[in-house]
């Protein structure tokens, strides 16, 4: 076992935080690079031995970077493969968002400047224009679907938390209100949190809300509104 070569590892370990943060269910990757020889029956035994979430990402980072020296170009292709694209190509274009120190996965705990600071730091700079926002159950079909795309949804939010939240609030789907529970939930609990919250709001706020939502989504270009138009599309046909 030896660790990746220099240059991949510290791409990697500068992106720590960031895939922390936004990288989530991490079972779907583990399990490619398992199919493709990369990872190990123990080295999978290992990530999943560790409490899921940050822990069992560090885990799966520290045996990337430290025991499979030649898996960088597969696990950035993983990474593709199932939704973390974004991580990938952040990965890839070498953007420093931790400090590498000798050798070892390290976070960077304060900012260099306001424009390296993680998303949990900062709070979306918009205000929603005064209006109505409505409230209600989203309408119980609707719902269902909503609830199918529950995991992808929040792992696509989390990606893109600020631009969704921003977007959400122009349209008036949100309130001014929706967003402080929104920064709270994400400085707590990181991007993920913040997009978990986000969902579980958006559900709420209207009986007619889900084409609201997937229209606000297309004009982003967020890969969820594609699948919400599908879904919508399939319920019509039945």
């Amino acid at each position: 076992m030896a660790r990746l070569p220099q240059e991949s590892y510290v791409r990697i370990q500068q992106c720590t935080e960031y895939i922390l943060e936004n990288m989530v269910n991490i079972e779907n990757v583990t399990d490619y690079l398992f199919s493709e020889d990369v990872l190990s029956i123990d080295q999978i035994s290992e990530i999943e031995a560790k409490v899921k979430g940050r822990q069992r990402v560090k885990k799966f980072l520290s045996i990337i970077m430290n025991e499979c020296s030649d898996c960088y170009d597969q696990f950035l292709e993983a990474l593709r493969e199932k939704g973390f694209a974004q991580i990938a190509d952040r990965i890839d274009s070498g953007i420093d968002d931790s400090r590498p120190i000798n050798g070892s996965i390290q976070i960077k705990t304060e900012p260099i400047s306001s424009h390296s600071m993680p998303n949990r730091d900062r709070k979306p700079d918009i205000k929603t224009n005064p209006g109505h926002v409505e409230r209600g159950q989203m309408r119980s079909d609707h719902f269902e679907i909503w609830t199918r795309l529950h995991e992808h949804t929040v792992q696509h939010f989390s990606t893109q938390l600020r631009e969704v939240t921003k977007k959400m609030a122009a349209e008036q789907i949100i309130s001014e209100d929706d967003m402080e529970i929104i920064n709270r939930e994400t400085k707590e609990n990181y991007n993920v949190g913040g997009a978990t919250k986000l969902v579980e709001i958006l559900g709420e706020r209207g009986d007619l809300v889900l084409p609201r939502i997937k229209n606000a989504l297309r004009n982003i270009n967020n890969k969820v509104a594609y699948w919400i138009e599908d879904e919508l599309n399939e319920l019509g046909r039945n």
